[in-house]
Order: structure tokens, then C-alpha cells, then sequence
């Protein structure tokens, strides 16, 4: 598993036993900065991981098939 850019080793910890249940095809960490926003919200719009309400404001809602999956897993 990639460290990731911090130094907190009960989150990396976390991440990593997350990832060993999980099995995520890859980890990415966010440092939540608006140039690295936009690409995340393109690469998941594109995915259809989300629904953009609208361009100009912030609000996300989740796409059913992804709601579904993930109510299912629970």
C-alpha cells in the first residue's frame, strides 16, 4: 500500500486494515485542496460514482447503482 502523505501511523494503520477488507483496486489520498477536487469530481463523474447537481455549486448526490452496492454490503 502506498504510505500516503502523512506521517500518522494509526491512520495509515486504519487505511491499510480498511484496504485488506475492502480490496479497493487502488488508494488515493486526498489532501482536499480544490486543484485536487476537480479531478476526483471528473474522474468519478465519469465513472458515474456521482451525479453533479449543478456546475456551480458544491452539492454531489450519489449514484443509485453506487447507493445500491454499497446498502447491500452493509
Amino acid at each position: 500500500m502506498n504510505e500516503g502523505p502523512t506521517t500518522n501511523r494509526a491512520l495509515r494503520a486504519w487505511v491499510q486494515a480498511i484496504a485488506e477488507h475492502t480490496r479497493p483496486a487502488r488508494i488515493r489520498w486526498c489532501d482536499g485542496s480544490a486543484e485536487e477536487r476537480t479531478p476526483v469530481e471528473r474522474d468519478m463523474a465519469l465513472s458515474g460514482s456521482f451525479i453533479e447537481l449543478d456546475p456551480q455549486t458544491p452539492e454531489r448526490l450519489a449514484a443509485p447503482r453506487v447507493v445500491a452496492a454499497r446498502e447491500g454490503s452493509t
